[in-house]
Formats: C-alpha cells, sequence, structure tokens
C-alpha cells in the first residue's frame, strides 16, 4: 500500500487542498473567481508534476492527479456557491 513516501505526499496533498481552499475564498472579490482560481491552481499543479521527471516518473503521475482532483472538486463548489459577475449567462 505505498513506500515511505505515500505519506508524505498525503499529507502535502492535505495541505495543498487547504491553501487552495483559503486562495479561492481571497479570489472572490476579484471580477471572475473562478476562471482565475482554475489557471492559478493549474499552473501550480504544472510546477511539482515536472520536478519528479528528474528522478521518478511513478512520482510524476501522482502530482497531476491529486493537483487535477483538488482544482477540479474546488472550481465544481466554486460554479455552485461564487456568483458568476463576468455579465456571462450560463
Amino acid at each position: 500500500m505505498g513506500d515511505a513516501t505515500t505519506g508524505y505526499l498525503a499529507a502535502w496533498a492535505a495541505a495543498g487542498a487547504v491553501v487552495a481552499t483559503g486562495l479561492l475564498h481571497l479570489l472572490l472579490t476579484v471580477a471572475r473567481p473562478r476562471a482565475f482560481f482554475t489557471w492559478t491552481a493549474g499552473l501550480v499543479t504544472v510546477a511539482p508534476a515536472l520536478l519528479p521527471f528528474t528522478a521518478d516518473l511513478a512520482l510524476a503521475a501522482v502530482f497531476p492527479a491529486v493537483g487535477g482532483t483538488v482544482t477540479g472538486l474546488l472550481s465544481g463548489t466554486a460554479y455552485r456557491v461564487v456568483p458568476d459577475r463576468s455579465g456571462e449567462t450560463r
């Protein structure tokens, strides 16, 4: 069920989810908070996903999976909670 880094990755994933939630709350003051959050979270997900390519390819698949899951869940929640102030119709 994993090795010594499994708990380490789980702890960082939990911390990242809390930070992403805080960022989403801070972005409620901008015009398009969902779009800005999705771009920011996507870029933050890509950065650590590229790092393991220097050493461990299996670890490189974990970071996009975790980042994509956190980004998708929080974006979906924001879509239902945050009002759309861009003037676009859904």
